[in-house]
């Protein structure tokens, strides 16, 4: 909970920028962390700025606060921020004072720079991080390969926001839309697309959840409700590509400098590896993953779904199939042998309990020849003894 979220004069000035950026939920939320963080650095308050303005003249007033905003951006930068959080430092504020038409003095942006670059990353490397991740961690790696989605973007998604996920069989490619306040800054809302693996892995992660609605996120916590967060995902994947490095499954470089110590390989080469492999044509690539088209933008088709499904599955899906064999068919096979091995299972129990059936009858069988002989000698030895009297008794009258 942010501190300074509902302060009027703060939630005027957000929807301002939410609605500069396409009423960008992540926009807002970056702003307001920014803001927050100056308002702490300068000890101080919306309505005591307000209030320096009312009570000051201007020259003092600008003397007061631009020193405050390049002394906050200087500090930024003596952290070792990379370059886009000290631009973002000194442009947040200068922001929430001129939509105020609060009087600063001038304020050089700082420029904003790259310090380090993504590698690329090959098939075999994703496959190797996919077969150590967890269920929801492999989901989520897998349809970021598939779909380009920014990983807020994978986030922020809903059940519903796959087309039909919860039904026995998804289509394929299967549509995922994105609105307009997910998207980043100033894009409108669009779609992508993701392969079966990705359908299969979504599916295998789900089904360990119960309750779902179509309007509950598609990735959460271990409570199952909560919304995933981006730095949770980084985390975890960065956990994994270092343990691999450690066993020498993956190697790459961690670079390090005076702004930055970053490994070469990170979350968002799942991001490039689409943007590599996604042989759709530029247009088609950049719109699935949520850029500007520029000039090109008015020509280009984006509300047909179907003919942009037909380009995904033509030209972008077999380069992003991450599988040799698809899951699908492992798992078919798996349950084929599971259906067999169940019914030898079956077969065994009925073989046993139909000998366990004979050896009662032949027990039984047993019993009763004990206990007819028994009755034969009571018998015979009854008829010797009969035999014997008579004879005894013929002698007599003889």
């Amino acid at each position: 909970m942010y501190k300074y979220e509902n302060n009027p004069l703060v939630e005027r000035w957000l929807r301002a920028v939410a609605f500069s950026h396409s009423n960008s939920h992540n926009t807002r939320l970056g702003y307001l962390n920014y803001i927050e963080r100056f308002f702490e650095f300068a000890q101080t308050n919306p309505e005591q700025i307000q209030a320096d303005y009312d009570n000051m003249d201007e020259k003092k007033f600008k003397q007061k606060y631009t020193p405050l905003i390049i002394d906050f951006g200087a500090k930024v930068n003596y952290e070792k921020f990379s370059p886009s959080s000290v631009s973002k430092s000194i442009n947040t504020p200068k922001s929430f004072f001129k939509y105020h038409s609060l009087p600063l003095n001038f304020i050089p942006s700082p420029k904003e720079y790259a310090i380090f670059h993504n590698r690329d990353i090959i098939k075999e490397e994703v496959e190797e991080i996919i077969k150590v991740a967890e269920p929801r961690e492999r989901a989520f790696y897998v349809l970021m390969v598939q779909s380009g989605l920014r990983p807020n973007e994978i986030c922020s998604l809903r059940i519903e926001s796959l087309e039909n996920l919860l039904d026995e069989n998804p289509p394929v490619p299967n549509l995922i839309r994105i609105p307009q306040e997910d998207a980043k800054g100033k894009y409108s809302e669009y779609f992508t697309f993701c392969g079966k693996e990705s359908i299969y892995y979504l599916k295998e992660y789900i089904k360990r959840r119960s309750n779902l609605t179509p309007e509950a996120y598609l990735f959460t916590k271990e409570d199952n409700e909560t919304q995933i967060d981006t730095d949770l995902v980084s985390h975890v994947f960065r956990r994994t590509v270092v343990k691999l490095k450690k066993q020498n499954v993956l190697d790459f470089k961690n670079k390090k400098s005076a702004k930055a110590n970053r490994n070469e390989i990170r979350l968002y080469n799942l991001r490039k590896y689409f943007r590599n492999h996604a042989n759709a044509g530029a247009d088609y690539v950049n719109f699935w993953m949520g850029h500007s088209l520029g000039v090109d933008d008015h020509y280009f088709s984006k509300t047909d779904v179907e003919q942009h499904r037909t380009k995904y599955k033509q030209f972008a899906l077999p380069s992003l199939r991450i599988d040799a064999r698809t899951p699908n068919q492992t798992d078919q096979t798996i349950t084929e042998l599971q259906d067999k091995l169940e019914m030898q299972r079956k077969e065994l129990q009925e073989k046993k309990a139909e000998i366990e059936n004979l050896k009662a009858n032949l027990e039984q069988l047993k019993q009763s020849q004990t206990a007819t002989d028994v009755k034969m000698n009571t018998f015979s030895t009854k008829i010797d003894f009969l035999l014997r009297q008579r004879q005894k008794e013929e002698k007599k009258k003889k």
